[in-house]
């Protein structure tokens, strides 16, 4: 059996989480931003305020400056905001521009992304899709002395074995061991990264 899920990896540059303040003529406003990239070198992030969370699109990082797109869905409508900022040590400075305007905003780094195997020990919550349902459930993983990879798996029916952990190349893949109605069952694990954690 073959299941697929979901992972975050990390990476280095301006990567992290960013606590954004914006300053407008006749209000300001806070966001946190989340940017990782993918093995492969792909830039990714995630907007979130207290009117609930958007994805970033058209991520770019060069020569120091920082550009995306913030789309915000408004009374049925899509409103893009055109950030660009330059990176001065753990914050941000820079413009944004939106169909209301433009806006100036300061953005400060509140926590380094974590790298390597690191990147994935933690909880995390398992969506596992089958054919007539989708269940539920916690991966807790760990890392040994030695650096090798180990997990734990808490599901409905209880607690199975994991094995043969392993994550390069931003895939995480490893082997989870349950025991149902008298019978043993494997299921192999892969997952790639994707958003945020």
């Amino acid at each position: 059996m073959r299941c697929t899920c979901a992972v975050v990896i990390a990476a280095e540059g301006v990567e992290g989480v960013w606590e954004f303040k914006s300053q407008m003529p006749a209000r300001s406003s806070t966001a946190t931003l989340t940017i990782t990239k993918s093995a492969e070198g792909k830039l990714a992030g995630s907007w979130s305020t207290q009117r609930g969370e958007s994805q970033l699109s058209d991520i770019t990082f060069e020569g120091g400056k920082l550009k995306f797109v913030q789309t915000n869905s408004f009374g049925g409508q899509q409103m893009k905001t055109t950030y660009e900022g330059t990176l001065e040590g753990k914050s941000i400075k820079g413009t944004a521009k939106g169909q209301f305007g433009e806006s100036t905003f300061e953005g400060t780094l509140q926590g380094e992304a974590k790298t390597g195997a690191d990147a994935i020990v933690g909880e995390w919550q398992m969506n596992v899709n089958m054919p007539a349902r989708e269940n539920v459930e916690k991966l807790t993983v760990t890392k040994g002395a030695d650096g090798s990879l180990s997990g734990k798996w808490e599901g409905r029916r209880g607690e199975s074995k994991i094995s043969n952990m392993k994550f390069e190349g931003g895939k995480l893949t490893f082997i989870r061991t349950s025991e149902f109605g008298g019978q043993i069952r494997d299921s192999e694990f892969e997952g790639t990264v994707e958003g945020t954690r």
